[in-house]
């Protein structure tokens, strides 16, 4: 039925033939079916085998595949681009990418920019990146407490939380049951429950359970 479809012009048809054939392991149809695809102005068909490829190891061809997407207008693709190079390890390379991709636009590549400053040593960049983000903080935060810099980890969700946001109060609450201040995670618990935080009400019951058995 694909095949039929490719040969009537349908750009979506050789697009699913090149990755079905790529998930095969015939590379050679999975170009041919590709370049149909792109030649009826189905790019993503460049972007998906790379993203195929990528999953296979072969990261030489994945990056060539995601250049030439970009090339011809596809400019999310690199997302995909800094991820492959952040896999490889490669952060500075990376963080270029990242950065090249938020400066068109693509305001999903500053989580991952913030993740990579951090893994870096530069919390103060990734602090001021993030900015009055709550849920970039609230990352940064998860990222410390990680690491065991449990004290680091709660100072950054202070400023979230006296703006008002509740459901930091349950992180809050989160971090200190893991250092074993169960009291202290009892009354982030309360406070979140005031605010109206979701399971808030539930955790603290399971909180106090614990803590009279």
């Amino acid at each position: 039925m694909l095949l039929y479809a490719a040969e009537a012009g349908d750009a979506n048809a050789p697009r699913e033939l090149a990755w079905i054939y790529e998930e095969e392991g015939d590379s050679a149809q999975a170009d041919h079916f590709c370049e149909v695809a792109v030649s009826l102005g189905e790019t993503n068909a460049l972007r998906g085998l790379g993203m195929i490829r990528r999953s296979k190891g072969d990261h030489c061809s994945a990056a060539a595949l995601f250049w030439r997407a970009y090339n011809l207008g596809l400019g999310y693709v690199l997302f995909e681009l800094a991820a492959l190079r952040e896999t490889e390890g490669k952060l500075k390379l990376a963080e270029r990418l990242y950065r090249r991709a938020l400066r068109e636009g693509h305001q999903y590549a500053v989580n991952h920019l913030v993740r990579i400053l951090e893994t870096s040593g530069r919390a103060r960049e990734a602090e001021e990146l993030a900015g009055d983000s709550t849920d970039l903080l609230r990352e940064l935060a998860r990222a410390r407490a990680d690491r065991g810099e449990l004290d680091a980890a709660e100072d950054l969700l202070t400023a979230a939380i006296f703006r008002g946001e509740a459901n930091v109060l349950l992180t809050l609450a989160e971090f200190r049951q893991r250092r074993g201040d169960l009291a202290g995670a009892e009354r982030a618990l309360r406070q979140a429950r005031d605010a109206g935080a979701a399971s808030a009400a539930e955790r603290l019951a399971k909180l106090l359970e614990g803590k009279s058995s």
